[in-house]
């Protein structure tokens, strides 16, 4: 399982389940309860951007994959 298919969904479950633990989420996903609190702690530096839920979706995902390859294929900025 790649890192971003794994923190998307670990986004998605702390989105949609209203009581979130730790053992819980680490049983639904299947990786270790350390690696749950990690990617908590991640998610929860992130969002001091107002802006930070779009790229934790895949379709926001995908937007900003599209955003920057648009922007690289534009060539060096003068």
């Amino acid at each position: 399982m790649s890192i971003r298919f794994r923190c998307s969904l670990f986004f998605l479950l702390i989105c949609n389940l209203a009581v979130v633990s730790v053992r819980r989420i680490s049983g639904l996903i299947g990786i270790s309860k350390s690696s749950v609190h990690r990617c908590m702690k991640a998610i929860e530096e992130r969002n001091t951007h107002l802006e930070s839920w779009l790229w934790e979706t895949p379709e926001g995902q995908q937007w900003l994959f599209r955003m920057i390859v648009g922007l690289n294929s534009l060539g060096p900025i003068p």
